[in-house]
């Protein structure tokens, strides 16, 4: 098998994997007892976020959405 035979095929089957890969991610699957809930819903649970009020942050305090990153450093 010839250098270029062999990079077309490997080229081949990451294209095929990666279409693969993106199929079957994209496939909803249904999980007995898994429900869902509309956003009215979602806005009256209860939100914990404790020990960040000294934090940095960016933006306003009262956003409607809140991202807290952590990390672990070891």
């Amino acid at each position: 098998m010839s250098r270029l035979n062999a990079l077309l095929s490997i080229f081949a089957v990451g294209v095929v994997a990666f279409f693969f890969g993106y199929v079957v991610g994209t496939a909803s699957v249904e999980v007995e007892g898994e429900t869902t809930i509309t956003a009215e819903q979602a806005a009256k649970l209860p939100t914990v976020a404790k020990g960040i009020d000294m934090a940095p942050f960016k933006g306003p305090k009262d956003a409607k959405v809140t991202i807290l990153e952590f990390s672990e450093f070891q």
